[in-house]
């Protein structure tokens, strides 16, 4: 049973007061972010506060069903628990008796924090690149790293914590596997020529995971294999992370199509509008 929760109760304002910052950055998100299915988000209109209103409610709630108190709502942990908490019972009734302004909270806060989490993962991205291309062997070095080869559907790993901060491991045999399939040219535009790797002579290439490594924890299955890893040229990588909207759409609507039934053979499900949700692109 999902309760009514009043801006005036002493726990939403504990909340509130908690996660000020978190909240405060969330807002100016969503004034700032044209998500699809919503319309009238500015200063003005009030909404991107209502949103964050009911994004505490939800915080709450979830606190409710759990019995974990949230201390970091940008964490692995807690991006996870809140996703979730669209399969609860009663999630849906609750959603349209509030006019659907929990939906609207929640894909904001998975389109904010998957952003946060994308920028912590992509120097563990670019470091998995240059092991791949090195041929000193310093994988035994770093935690971070390991080389498993990935046949058939795995268990999501459990993470490792790093600096305080949790994180998945990168298996640098997948990314490798990934190059030699794409033959270490782009596959966005295999016409882009990028310059010749100093270890190994071959065109230097980045490895992409389509499905963010940092949207794992939403997914009981791993989704460090090959055919969820693309190949770009650094100027492609760039662009599906910083490129402006309408390059995001075109280069996530190709590999979707490319990859989702192969990435689907692992016991990884993904819809097209939960993948734009994690390229702020929905």
């Amino acid at each position: 049973m999902f309760r009514k929760i009043s801006a005036n109760d002493s726990d939403f304002n504990i909340m509130k007061n908690k996660h000020r910052i978190f909240l405060k950055s969330y807002e100016l998100f969503v004034e700032n972010t044209k998500l699809g299915y919503t319309k009238g988000v500015t200063k003005s209109s009030g909404k991107a506060r209502s949103y964050r209103d009911y994004l505490i409610r939800l915080f709450l709630i979830v606190e409710d069903f759990t019995k974990i108190n949230i201390d970091n709502p940008a964490s692995t942990d807690v991006f996870g628990l809140v996703e979730n908490i669209k399969n609860i019972d009663g999630y849906k009734e609750f959603n349209n008796q509030e006019g659907r302004f929990p939906n609207a909270a929640l894909n904001y806060y998975i389109s904010f924090v998957s952003q946060i989490l994308i920028d912590q993962e992509t120097e563990i991205d670019n470091l998995s690149d240059q092991l791949i291309d090195s041929k000193q062997n310093t994988i035994n070095n770093s935690k971070l790293f390991i080389e498993n080869d990935i046949k058939s559907p795995e268990i999501r790993p459990e993470p490792i914590t790093v600096n305080n901060v949790k994180r998945y491991r990168r298996n640098l045999l997948e990314v490798r596997k990934a190059k030699v399939s794409a033959n270490y040219v782009c596959e966005y535009d295999n016409k882009h020529v990028t310059f010749e790797n100093n270890y190994d002579n071959k065109p230097y290439i980045e490895a992409h995971h389509l499905i963010p490594m940092a949207a794992q924890g939403l997914f009981k299955y791993n989704i460090d294999f090959a055919d969820n890893i693309i190949c770009l040229c650094p100027n492609c990588h760039r662009r599906i992370h910083y490129g402006v909207k309408s390059d995001k759409i075109e280069m996530v609507q190709k590999f979707y199509k490319d990859r989702h039934e192969k990435i689907e053979s692992f016991k990884v499900e993904i819809k097209y509008n939960d993948l734009k949700l994690f390229y702020n692109i929905k």
